[in-house]
């Protein structure tokens, strides 16, 4: 509340505190709530260490009640990072023990359904998302059915449906509105911002960045900075050029530079600046190649082309079947690691691994790890 009443510095300090207790403590539930505050003070993503030892610990210490609230932290905090097939598989898992406890499953679905749209595999995304919706209508939680409303305007914005991903948004982020969780509309507002402004809603896109001006104020940091400054040049508030360059900030994620990589070289293009728009497309490009964000990559492309560039096309090899997560896992398979050391180090369990590998091993039409360490697999990363 201290936050959010303009109180940065008080409310900064409690936080501190809180967090530096919390590192001492082996409770996984302590530690959820922890990475939650982190991502609330700082920015989405910012628990990410607290939710993952979490998930450690719930595991050690045979918590399954715990280990899939942690879960469903920890791929909250893996979405907004980036880290799309760790989100996956920590949803995936998540969903599982959910199911097998009998709790409601909503926070895994909606977790699932944003993975699955940046990935392009739309029918999955909306089943999970509407399933999500249903869970959170039903149970009365404003958190999940307000995270289902906005994964489903993301699907849309994603699948170049930019007027329906505005009526969406837009009521999901409406200041009188007041059967929705509030964090979660803070949190869809750019999105609301980019919506309106592609789906014809210019007022809308106005009052939305009214609305997220306001809340980047009482809590600034770089990435909020970053994303207030790209709706600010999209909507020609000031300069595009002097905003885009801000909104190009190294504190954003992969994804979200990726975005405004390719918002500002839309931009650039429809200025008739083919060049500069070239570089900012490629990297954003390459970017969405990079996570495996299909529909993102193939509307990088398409911009690409129009500015008289050839553009490679994806590579239609065997490797290029396998998702990003099974393909973290084969190459860490062709290491040498077994199943149980890469359970553990990427906190699933060895079951997931096995079944993650066969199809793997399906795939690629192999029926061993000696087969496997043949293929040329991309390096796994160790950050």
């Amino acid at each position: 509340m201290r936050l959010y009443a303009g109180k940065r510095e008080e409310a900064g300090a409690h936080f501190a505190e809180a967090l530096e207790r919390a590192n001492a403590l082996d409770d996984p539930r302590t530690l959820v709530w922890a990475a939650e505050a982190a991502s609330t003070v700082m920015h989405p993503g910012a628990g990410l260490r607290y939710a993952t030892r979490a998930v450690d610990l719930a595991r050690s210490q045979g918590r399954l009640n715990l280990l899939q609230l942690a879960l469903r932290r920890q791929a909250n905090e893996l979405v907004w990072n980036s880290q799309f097939d760790l989100a996956y598989a920590a949803a995936r898992e998540g969903y599982g023990l959910s199911l097998e406890a009998g709790d409601s499953a909503g926070g895994h679905l909606t977790n699932l359904a944003f993975v699955e749209a940046v990935w392009g595999r739309e029918e999955e995304a909306r089943d999970h998302a509407a399933a999500a919706l249903a869970l959170g209508q039903r149970h009365d939680s404003l958190l999940v059915s307000s995270m289902a409303e906005w994964a489903l305007g993301f699907l849309d914005l994603t699948s170049g449906r930019p007027r329906e991903a505005a009526e969406r948004l837009l009521a999901l982020t409406a200041a009188e509105r007041t059967n929705v969780h509030p964090l979660v509309a803070r949190y869809a507002l750019p999105d609301a911002v980019e919506a309106a402004s592609r789906g014809g809603h210019p007022v809308g896109a106005l009052e939305r960045l009214v609305l997220l001006r306001s809340a980047v104020m009482q809590a600034p940091n770089e990435a909020r900075l970053a994303l207030l400054a790209r709706g600010e040049a999209l909507l020609g508030e000031r300069s595009p050029d002097a905003a885009f360059a801000e909104a190009l900030s190294p504190a954003l994620p992969s994804f979200e530079r990726g975005r405004t990589e390719l918002l500002y070289g839309e931009w650039l293009r429809r200025e008739r600046r083919r060049l500069e728009a070239r570089g900012h497309l490629r990297t954003a490009l390459e970017l969405f190649r990079s996570l495996g964000a299909v529909t993102w990559e193939d509307r990088a492309a398409t911009e690409l082309r129009a500015t008289g560039e050839t553009v490679r096309k994806r590579d239609p090899s065997t490797l290029d079947q396998l998702t990003p997560q099974e393909l973290h896992i084969a190459g860490l398979a062709a290491e040498g690691m077994t199943n149980p050391e890469i359970a553990g180090r990427l906190y699933l369990s060895p079951r997931t691994i096995d079944y993650h590998l066969r199809k793997v091993f399906t795939k690629l039409g192999i029926t061993s790890r000696t087969e496997l360490s043949r293929h040329v697999l991309p390096q796994p990363d160790r950050a």
